[in-house]
């Protein structure tokens, strides 16, 4: 009876339930009941027996429902977790499906703890592979791939590991090829476990060999870069350094003359020599000046050259004089083999006469300074190629020097660069040159090559075209002989008191009348506040206070008065290259001037305004 009941007392919660427990609860009851109405023993047991099997059923009945109640459960949780599967394979096929779009290929490898593993690929990665067409097994495929894999003992320990942590595994390879050689694959993969644990890995590969190649060379342009920029830093910080003392020399020269002169007075002849000694250290110091301009001009694409007409034979001559003089001075001898007229009718061109002449006395300066004493310099011109618009000369200057290395040939053209440390303070110079040279002569869509060796001499080709000019298309030239500015009245716009003194004076001096403005509002009212015919010409600063000379020039033009817009206006500044020109052309000046001033070139550009 205790057993009956304490099989048949089982916690229940609905109705069905509980009715069912209180049958149970009463039957022991009644058949205990009823046995006492019988007063037989028999039938006593007969009744709890019959009231034992009623619980019985009744027990097997609530079990059977609570076993159909757990089966529902099951069933309702493996369609949900089969709704999940669905679900993820769906979203896997669509994901498949973009990356097979993209070129990239499948693949899975199934592991055997026991055996050799298996690999299973895609037609893509077959292809990726070089195995299609050869009817490998998986194994086969497995051993194939790992085996042409780079560091893969490496790859496979480390990307073992990061699956395991359950992240997806992400990596550039380098395979071998059986027929294309090294190739990149990007891949990517992810662990799935099964109930004995790994069960397979899956993932992708794609060939990126291209991209990897592109981004190799575009690494290798960039550290190309890097290094140039880091050597041209070096090389600037060195010429820096050095610059100092280039600069200091002629300028300690300059002083210290002037010093001796202040001194000795008296002394004339000694007094002339000195002056002569200083006019020389202050071109060498304006030469160093000019280079590191024009350096700076040249990189940063500001040098604008000219398109004008001019004699090859005038301009030719002009630097062969320069060169003789300098090769004189140093006991060279200079030969100039032959004339463009002898190669050519076409001895008028258009072309940048500044930019020239400096490109040729760069390479001649080099050609005299690097020789030795009883050595040679020579040009020679040669033809290679005219039609009735266009003509190409190529020009050889050759000398006799001490040559250079074939390794530093390799750097002729870089800047701040000359091939021995002493070669600065032994025959002086910025080491600018070349690379000057060499952009003018790219500017000019012309080439330029050297050849040298060390003790023999060097030899320089530019090759140059041009277009043919005639001689009616030169600029207008001034008499000389007939230069002559007595009475030409000026008005001076220069800010800096001595420069203002020496051009003053040095214009009294020609027989001019010459009135100074400290700046350009000054120049604007001295003008204005002055009847028309007051100053036949305006020589203007541009980097003044107040207003400078651009500003004062479009003042002066806006005026109202006739005078005001016809009046000549030169620009007379330190701003001396061609794009400073056509800046001072375009504000409304009629010309331009640089400083330093030169004497002859000023007189004759005032005379030419004034006898107009």
């Amino acid at each position: 009876m205790a057993r009956m009941t304490d099989c048949i007392f089982l916690p229940v919660f609905s109705c069905e339930n509980i009715a069912e427990t209180v049958v149970l609860m009463t039957l022991p009851v009644l058949g205990y009941s009823t046995g006492m109405l019988i007063h037989d023993g028999l039938c006593l047991v007969l009744a709890e027996i019959i009231c034992l099997c009623l619980g019985y059923v009744i027990f097997q009945h609530r079990q059977l429902k609570l076993v159909k109640q757990q089966q529902a459960d099951v069933l309702a949780q493996q369609e949900e977790e089969r709704h999940a599967q669905e679900k993820i394979i769906n979203e896997l096929t669509e994901n498949l499906s973009i990356i097979e779009a993209t070129g990239y290929g499948i693949w899975r490898i199934y592991l055997n703890p026991d055996g050799i593993n298996k690999m299973v690929v895609d037609d893509k990665i077959q292809g990726m592979l070089g195995i299609k067409g050869m009817n490998l097994t998986p194994e086969e495929i497995y051993e194939f791939y790992h085996a042409r894999l780079e560091k893969f003992d490496e790859i496979e320990a480390d990307d073992y590991q990061m699956m395991l942590q359950g992240k997806i595994m992400g990596r550039l390879l380098t395979y071998n090829h059986p027929t294309k050689g090294k190739v990149n694959f990007q891949a990517g993969g992810t662990l799935h476990m099964g109930q004995g644990g790994v069960s397979y890995i899956s993932g992708y590969c794609g060939d990126v060999t291209d991209r990897v190649q592109r981004e190799a060379r575009i690494e290798s342009k960039l550290n190309i870069a890097l290094e140039n920029e880091k050597k041209a830093n070096a090389a600037k910080t060195a010429f820096l350094a050095s610059m100092s003392h280039d600069i200091r020399t002629p300028l300690n020269c300059i002083i210290g003359l002037m010093e001796l002169n202040s001194n000795h007075p008296e002394d004339r002849q000694m007094v002339d020599e000195n002056r002569e000694k200083a006019r020389v250290a202050a071109k060498h110091l304006l030469d160093l000046v000019n280079d590191v301009l024009e350096i700076t001009k040249i990189d940063v694409d500001e040098v604008t050259l000219s398109n004008e007409a001019f004699s090859v034979r005038a301009l030719g001559d002009a630097i062969e004089t320069i060169v003789k003089e300098r090769a004189l001075e140093r006991g060279i001898r200079f030969v100039s083999e032959n004339e463009i007229s002898d190669i050519s009718d076409a001895i008028y061109l258009f072309g940048s006469p500044v930019h020239l002449r400096q490109l040729f006395l760069n390479v001649f300066s080099n050609a005299v300074k690097y020789n030795r004493e009883g050595g040679m310099v020579s040009i020679k011109k040669e033809l290679v190629s005219q039609n009735k618009k266009d003509v190409t000369y190529k020009f050889i200057i050759s000398d006799t020097g001490i040559g250079m290395s074939q390794e530093f040939l390799n750097h002729i053209f870089e800047p701040f660069t000359q091939e021995h440390e002493s070669a600065r303070s032994t025959y002086s110079g910025t080491g600018l040159g070349m690379y000057i040279t060499k952009r003018l002569v790219e500017m000019m869509h012309g080439s330029i090559s050297v050849a040298s060796k060390e003790g023999l001499g060097t030899s320089v080709e530019i090759t140059l075209p041009f277009k043919i000019a005639r001689e009616e298309d030169l600029p207008e030239k001034l008499d000389l002989s007939k230069v002559d500015i007595t009475g030409i009245k000026v008005l001076v716009v220069e800010d800096n008191e001595i420069n203002a003194e020496i051009i003053r004076r040095l214009l009294v001096d020609f027989g001019a009348q010459v009135t100074v403005a400290a700046n350009g509002k000054e120049g604007v009212v001295k003008f204005v506040d002055n009847p028309p015919g007051t100053f036949d010409v305006i020589l203007m600063d541009l980097m003044m206070p107040v207003m400078d000379g651009y500003a004062a020039t479009k003042s002066i033009r806006s005026f109202n008065r006739e005078d005001a817009r016809t009046i000549p206006i030169y620009a007379m500044t330190a701003n001396a290259f061609a794009d400073d020109v056509k800046r001072c052309l375009e504000t409304g000046m009629d010309g331009h001037l640089a400083k330093p001033v030169d004497v002859k070139k000023l007189k004759t550009t005032l005379a030419k305004i004034y006898h107009s």
